[in-house]
């Protein structure tokens, strides 16, 4: 709901450097500066740099991190197709860290991409989202409710840099 650029530092090596805030979308903040090519930056935030609208404000946030050319990062585009409608979640997975997550509609499904990636494997989840509250639910012994419907896609994405992977992801 709010931020405090005050509280937030970009430094190239040791010296600070002029950057801007924008607000892309409810939950996504870019921090856009004149980034160079093969220069370390270090990024900074303070407690209290972002508040969300429960009222709750970041911890010391730090990162380093450089700008690469966009010929070191990859990009997958990717097609569900399946018989079932209603709501989804699907997650990008690196490792056992989720990169990405996004709640969807079927439509949807069928054209989805992922741009500038790190080079690496990558892995698919598709959650079923029967009851729509964008979250996976375990379901209810008591009350004979399933767990709801999870999905892997079976291989290994290897991505590259430098390259687009196009996937095609059949669910029967």
């Amino acid at each position: 709901s709010n931020y405090d650029i005050e509280n937030i530092t970009l430094k190239q090596h040791t010296t600070s450097i002029p950057f801007e805030v924008i607000q892309t979308s409810l939950t996504h903040f870019v921090i856009a500066a004149d980034y160079k090519i093969d220069f370390q930056y270090e990024l900074e935030m303070l407690p209290g740099s972002f508040t969300s609208f429960y009222n709750v404000i970041n911890d010391t946030i730090g990162a380093l991190f450089e700008k690469n050319e966009a010929n070191q990062y990859g990009n997958l585009l990717l097609s569900i197709q399946l018989n079932e409608g209603g709501s989804f979640i699907l997650e990008l997975h690196k490792g056992d860290k989720v990169i990405s997550r996004k709640f969807l509609s079927k439509a949807e499904l069928e054209n989805l991409e992922f741009q500038n990636l790190s080079a690496g494997n990558y892995g698919i989840k598709l959650i079923f989202d029967a009851n729509k509250n964008n979250a996976w639910d375990t379901g209810d012994y008591y009350n004979h409710i399933k767990p709801e419907r999870v999905e892997f896609y079976n291989e290994v994405i290897d991505l590259k840099k430098g390259w687009d992977m196009d996937i095609s992801w059949i669910i029967k």
